[in-house]
Parts: structure tokens; sequence; C-alpha cells
């Protein structure tokens, strides 16, 4: 009786062994892997299906934004594509592997004229862009720290040569640096931008599908939002145009 006991506490052990190591199996099975097998199988719907059911989980892990961003390149969905690949480079931007792809993309798009080239400000623009808002955060708050340290040294310990151009140094540092500063906080907070998702895409003057058309735009354009009316906004491209598009055409970046 002892020994039957003992058999049926030793099954019922081994039972639980094994769904215990199931679940820490289960659990150590990572989405992406398999996504990622799939990718390189050819299977771009298959990876990208299983890669946006995770990025619903983890809106914030740029690597599985960057692979959607490739699934939606596979497919030919150019402005899906350059979308995730922006959203990929906010969260990094000195990724040089995200770069590539995304210039690769905006190469694909039908208006290359559309784009103004070369300008000082877009060259401004590009290297603010570089660098993530964090580092942004983090120079100013080193910044304001030297400020203060040089400040109190100055006026409240020993007022030398040394110490007062220091002081007048950081100053000026601290001013110029205003300019980018709030040029990153601008764009990263107050400006929002939008890439055209559809192959062809009629501007109107106003908010109506009756109003005269301006222009038209294809796949992959990207633009400012300037204002969002019912079921229409009005955006701004690189070259200064301005026109109404119907928000079916678009994706907020």
């Amino acid at each position: 009786m002892r020994q039957i006991k003992l058999k049926s506490i030793i099954f019922v052990c081994t039972i639980f062994i094994v769904l215990f190591m199931f679940v820490i199996c289960d659990a150590k099975t990572n989405k992406p892997d398999v996504a990622e097998v799939l990718y390189q199988r050819g299977d771009y719907i298959g990876s990208l299906e299983i890669y946006l059911d995770s990025y619903k989980k983890h809106p914030q892990n740029e690597s599985l934004i960057y692979n959607i961003g490739n699934a939606y390149f596979k497919l030919g969905h150019i402005g899906k594509a350059i979308c995730f690949y922006r959203k990929s480079a906010k969260l990094a931007p000195e990724n040089k592997d995200i770069k590539a792809n995304l210039k690769k993309a905006r190469s694909e798009i039908v208006d290359q004229t559309i784009n103004a080239k070369g300008s000082l400000i877009k060259k401004f623009v590009s290297i603010i862009d570089s660098f993530s808002f964090n580092i942004f955060l983090m120079a100013m708050i080193t910044l304001v720290s030297i400020f203060n340290i040089s400040t109190l040294v100055y006026f409240f310990w020993k007022k030398s040569e040394l110490t007062k151009n220091i002081f007048f140094v950081t100053v000026v540092l601290f001013f110029i640096y205003l300019l980018p500063f709030g040029f990153k906080t601008q764009r990263e907070f107050f400006i929002e931008s939008g890439v055209i998702i559809s192959k062809k895409v009629e501007v109107k003057s106003g908010p109506s599908q009756t109003l005269s058309t301006l222009f038209f735009i294809h796949e992959g354009t990207e633009f400012q939002i300037l204002q969002t009316t019912r079921q229409w906004i009005k955006i701004k491209l690189e070259n200064g145009f301005v026109g109404w598009i119907n928000e079916d055409n678009f994706w907020k970046i």
C-alpha cells in the first residue's frame, strides 16, 4: 500500500515537472525569432503578422519596429516601410542599418523632385535628427549643472580670471545650445509628420473631395501635418507646397 502511494506521489511530481518545463519552454519561445525564420524563408506576410502582434505589446522596441519596416519593404509597401523606419530612427537615430534602409526606401518613391535637396536647413535638420532626444536632454542637464557650479564658484567662492572665463564660456555655450535643443524639442513634441501609403493621392485646395485638385503625390512622400479637420488633414511638403488630403491615404509617423 505504501509502495503504491509512493508511486502515485512520484507520478504526480513527474507530471508537475513536465508541466513546469513546458511553461518555461513556452515562456522562452520568442515570437520575433519565429518571425525572423519566416522572413528568411521569404514568408514576409507571416513574419509581418507576428511582428505586428508583438508591436502591440512592445511599441518602443526599435529592433522590432525596424523589422516591421523591412517586412513592409519586401512586400512593396514603401510608404508603410518608411513610416516604421522613421519610427525606429526616432528611437535609435545612430543605427546605421536603419539609416541605410530608410535611404533605400526613400529612393523608391516617385516624387523625388518633391524633396528639397542640399539646403542648409535640411542639413541642419539631418544633424539634429541624427541624435535622440534623450542625448539632447542629457547634454542640457550636464550643461545646466556646469553652469550652476561655475556660477556658484565665481560669485560665492573665488573670483579669479580662470573662474571668470569658465563662467562666461559656460553662459555662451548654454545660450548657443538653446537653439538646437529647442528645435529638437519642437520636432519631438510639437510637430506631427506623416507619410503617404496610397499609390497616388490628390492634394485638394480644401477639406472636401469636390474642391479643386492642386497637385498629386505618391506613396512614400513625407510631409508635416499642419491641421486636422473631420476626415481631412492639411499637409506641408518639404518644398513648401500646402494642401489637403483624406486621412485614409496616410499614416502618422
